[in-house]
């Protein structure tokens, strides 16, 4: 059986994700590049090297950086605005940016081992996140996350039509007793 590297498998999530995205490297070079971001983006904005190697703070409004390690290089992730002007997960929701992102992670179907990839962070540091989420937004798997942000997305949008108007809204899923898989007993 042939193993993935895991620069590989980093440059196959980029292609999933629906936001522009750059890879770059310590020296400021960008090594892979989405879709996406050349779509939007036929040159690259300046400003991503120098805000990728943190020493500049001024990216527009919309981009983050996220520090990670692949084969023992670290690299930073730069992820731009979405280009269809979705609602901002971490507002609407009311998580903290980091918990958003995870959110938005799950909603593209992103499994654990690919959100270490994309953020860099631990298993343990993602599963636990994972739970502060479900317990902060009211879930218990990802089948009702989806449909609690599609819910909240919908009334969203419901706040912004003109009075009368309303959008398909997803019904609430029934609530079930039990915990995240991941998670151990006590």
């Amino acid at each position: 059986m042939e193993s993935v590297s895991p620069r590989s498998e980093l440059r196959a999530l980029l292609e999933q994700i629906d936001e522009p995205c750059w890879v770059v490297d310590d020296s400021g070079r960008s090594r892979m590049v989405n879709a996406v971001a050349k779509k939007l983006f036929p040159v690259e904005p300046g400003f991503i090297a120098a805000y990728a190697r943190g020493d500049s703070e001024d990216a527009p409004v919309g981009f983050r950086v996220r520090r990670v390690t692949l084969d023992g290089d670290v690299w930073s992730i730069v992820f731009g605005p979405r280009p269809d002007g979705s609602s901002d997960t971490s507002t609407l929701l009311g998580l903290e940016p980091s918990d958003a992102e995870i959110v938005d992670h799950l909603l593209r179907g992103f499994s654990d081992r690919e959100l270490v990839l994309l953020t860099g962070r631990p298993m343990a540091t993602i599963h636990a996140a994972i739970v502060r989420i479900y317990r902060s937004i009211g879930v218990m798997t990802r089948t009702e996350l989806v449909a609690a942000v599609k819910r909240a997305r919908a009334n969203d949008l419901d706040a912004t039509l003109p009075p009368g108007s309303k959008s398909d809204t997803v019904p609430r899923p029934t609530r079930h007793a039990g915990r995240p898989a991941f998670v151990k007993k006590s």
